[in-house]
């Protein structure tokens, strides 16, 4: 690996994509995607996340700008640049006809690795997902998830130096979700780089190292977790559940902005949990008794709609309506 790969095995300058019907894709986007950082890219549906992992591929040709990988242009991108690349799109692509470990050697032989060792990683990756009691079955037997799981372990079986995931999680059982994150830690831990889409709050966090927010294609925010985190780190979210009637003159601490519906108080904190004492006390002084409460911390998706005043969507398998009008 050069050294100016290992600096920047990702690199958009100013990249941009306008579909043929004019609509904006991607609006002069800038990123940069070193060895050993995982990136996750999270923003609502159509704001371009999907897009920004077509051009880095190679599918989508920028409009305007730059995307360079491991080095090169996308457009001079050769075979061998390709081998160190493991891509997981948003559709499955299988011969269903052979038995699905057939697919992942086929895969994995046609990465470059030797017919033993793709026999090696392909029966290890099998095994992580739990897959093995159902390697000879073909593809188009297999659930949705298990398709995914395939998926998944057909890029990591070469062991690429960039991964490129496109909602990597969707679809997957705990188990196998573990195994991922654990998966994904190791090859990054080892200098590969890894570029994801999602929008998974909680999965999100356990994988990135650095958290971009996309909104109408333009970068809103490029941060580490904690740190978009300490944007509302004083911001605790409450809910009381109570028995009694509302009250309008009960005195809580200062910081707390209460709202009261029936049988329930919503408060937000602006001292952290901290104030959980001192709150339940206001609580039971004007009266009513505490049934149960619940303490939630801001995690990204909050943050992202502190930034943005909108929310994230839910995670969906491809967010590109568009996508017919790009194909060759």
């Amino acid at each position: 690996m050069t050294q100016e790969d290992r600096s920047a095995l990702v690199r958009l300058e100013g990249a941009s994509y306008r579909y043929r019907s004019g609509r904006a894709g991607v609006g002069r986007v800038t990123l940069d995607v070193g060895a050993g950082e995982r990136v996750v890219l999270m923003g609502p549906n159509g704001s371009g996340k999907t897009t920004v992992l077509r051009m880095i591929t190679g599918e989508l040709p920028p409009s305007d700008g730059s995307v360079r990988v491991l080095g090169h242009p996308t457009a001079s991108l050769r075979a061998e640049h390709r081998r160190r690349m493991g891509v997981v799109a948003a559709e499955s692509v299988h011969v269903d006809a052979l038995p699905a470990h057939q697919n992942a050697l086929f895969f994995a032989r046609a990465a470059g690795l030797s017919r033993d060792r793709a026999k090696a990683a392909v029966g290890e990756l099998f095994e992580r997902f739990g897959l093995t009691a159902d390697e000879d079955v073909p593809p188009s037997e297999y659930s949705f998830g298990m398709r995914r799981k395939l998926l998944l372990l057909e890029a990591l079986a070469h062991e690429p130096d960039l991964l490129v995931l496109d909602e990597p999680f969707l679809g997957l059982d705990p188990s196998a979700r573990s195994a991922l994150l654990d998966l994904l830690h190791m090859r990054a831990s080892s200098g590969a780089a890894v570029l994801a889409a999602m929008n998974g709050p909680a999965d999100a966090l356990a994988l990135a190292s650095r958290v971009v927010f996309l909104l109408g294609g333009e970068v809103v925010a490029d941060e580490t977790p904690d740190t978009l985190l300490r944007r509302l780190a004083k911001r605790t979210v409450i809910t009381i559940e109570v028995d009694g009637p509302p009250c309008r003159d009960a005195v809580y601490p200062e910081g707390v902005t209460v709202s009261e519906a029936a049988g329930s108080l919503l408060a937000t904190s602006e001292f952290g949990p901290g104030v959980l004492p001192a709150l339940c006390q206001a609580v039971l002084a004007s009266g009513r008794t505490i049934r149960s409460v619940r303490v939630k911390e801001p995690d990204l998706a909050d943050v992202f709609a502190h930034l943005t005043g909108q929310p994230l969507a839910p995670a969906a398998p491809s967010e590109d309506p568009s996508l017919p009008e790009t194909a060759p």
